[in-house]
């Protein structure tokens, strides 16, 4: 039998398929004993079952000490009983719904905490170091071995960022060969100050800048509604523009007499229906009266007499 065969069957269809939603461990494709490293390419995610079915295989394959050990420590039970493929799995599938009842509903005391604290202070962590991630695609491999580096000061450019011309904005700011820093910014005409088309200069707009600081604006008061502002404001919004003399005129109707503002509305809800009412209709189903249009739209078809009435 070919050991080797069937175990890279294995290990290549946990590769390739979705992740199953069962209870599945961690592998070592490689093993450890054999030099095999805690990197996520050289890990995968395995059923119970096929785990315990991959260190039998590896035991079977290389007949050493340590591949007997690992083997051995997975089929080992007590009282002396031997597991096999099937009962690992479900002995494995049992412990872990268990343990995870029991954190779940487990209480903590803050002197607990602070002796687990304790505890790890001053430890290295065991993934310290380590280059932990998902699989890599094609394309990340191929830009990790001709990377992109900053115009400026010739960082490498990290894959996320590839699209980047530089490393950060302090490059970006720095360079003074950065095309985008020295480009005009174009002005729109501004109350008859600039002309169409205008541009100005970065030494004239540190100029006004300068000679704008330290100044307070000229502050007035709308003769209408007494509000204090910027002259430049309030010429823009109040004065001849102020809300409180924009009203909008009010009309009479002819037929009632009654009093409303100059709109739309108004005449389209008062004057054209003004001493006329609605046509009215009963529906056919439960008697209810209302207007025509709301009748048709919300009530003939969705009436809940008229299922009754047509089942008898």
């Amino acid at each position: 039998m070919n050991y080797a065969k069937i175990y890279t069957s294995i290990i290549s269809r946990a590769l390739t398929r979705v992740t199953p939603d069962e209870y599945t461990e961690k592998h070592h494709i490689q093993p450890r004993f054999l030099g095999g490293e805690d990197q996520s390419y050289n890990i995968v995610r395995l059923t119970a079952r096929e785990h315990y079915i991959a260190h039998w295989l590896l035991y079977k394959i290389h007949r050493t000490r340590k591949s007997w050990f690992a083997w051995y420590c997975m089929c080992n039970l007590i009282n002396n009983n031997r597991y096999n493929s099937h009962t690992f799995k479900y002995v494995r599938e049992k412990w872990a719904e268990k343990i995870k009842y029991y954190n779940a509903n487990r209480e903590i005391s803050d002197e607990t905490r602070k002796k687990m604290s304790d505890s790890h202070k001053g430890k290295i962590p065991w993934n310290k170091g380590l280059k932990l991630g998902g699989k890599k695609s094609e394309t990340q491999i191929n830009y990790e071995l001709k990377p992109k580096k900053c115009a400026f000061c010739l960082k490498v450019i990290p894959y996320n960022k590839k699209k980047n011309t530089y490393c950060n904005n302090e490059c970006a700011h720095n360079d003074p060969n950065n095309p985008v820093k020295n480009v005009e910014i174009e002005r729109k005409p501004n109350s008859g100050s600039f002309k169409a088309g205008q541009t100005i200069d970065q030494s004239t707009r540190n100029k006004i800048s300068k000679s704008l600081l330290g100044k307070k604006k000229e502050l007035g008061e709308c003769p209408h509604c007494n509000k204090i502002g910027s002259i430049s404001h309030l010429k823009r919004w109040h004065f001849d523009n102020c809300p409180k003399i924009k009203k909008r005129p009010m009309v009479v109707c002819n037929k009632c007499g009654k009093e409303g503002k100059d709109s739309k509305l108004f005449y389209k809800y008062h004057f054209d229906n003004c001493g006329t009412k609605r046509k009215q209709i009963k529906c056919p189903h439960c008697g209810l009266i209302g207007g025509i249009g709301g009748m048709y739209l919300y009530h003939m078809d969705k009436c809940r007499h008229k299922e009754y009435n047509d089942a008898n």
